[in-house]
């Protein structure tokens, strides 16, 4: 029973913010302006300064522990290899098994896994978790375009796709 209390305690925070953001809307205390406006400062900003300071100050004895990296590797890998199944489905016309694909491996790691990993670990050291991120946001931006550029049918070449890749902001 254990690990389901530490899961409760690691994601009840999280549903608690959200539940607060969404009786603001409802409630007009902030408007959809308000709520664009937030995000942008928010990932565009201080998303970066966190990680920043995550990483500047973390102990670089940990990037010792490769287990954690092979981990993490697995993971994505199988949950990328289990996402390419959809491709065969031919239940789903191309744009949405792309939009599938995607939506199954891309997370908001960083504004989920920040938390959750603070409480379950604690604040003391939050620079493991902002490399991860720096792996993962990344390859994760790239699989997402190639999955809905490829699906959006038409021919379309690697130079495309690098193109694509490239003009994205993330």
């Amino acid at each position: 029973m254990e690990p389901f209390f530490l899961a409760f305690n690691a994601i009840t925070p999280i549903v608690i913010m959200m539940l607060l953001g969404y009786a603001c809307r409802r409630c007009r205390i902030i408007s959809a302006t308000g709520i664009s406006e937030m995000n942008k400062l928010a990932f565009n900003l201080l998303l970066p300064i966190l990680l920043f300071v995550n990483a500047y100050s973390m102990d670089l004895s940990i990037l010792n522990k490769e287990t954690i990296f092979l981990s993490m590797l697995a993971v994505l890998s199988l949950c990328i290899i289990l996402c390419l199944l959809f491709l065969f489905i031919p239940k789903y016309s191309p744009e949405k098994r792309g939009s599938l694909i995607q939506g199954f491996f891309r997370s908001n790691c960083a504004i989920i896994a920040l938390p959750i990993y603070t409480s379950i670990y604690g604040s003391d050291d939050l620079g493991i978790i902002t490399i991860l991120l720096a792996a993962i946001v990344p390859t994760l931006t790239v699989l997402s375009v190639i999955s809905l550029e490829s699906c959006k049918g038409g021919k379309k070449g690697l130079k495309f796709l690098i193109m694509q890749v490239l003009k994205n902001p993330l």
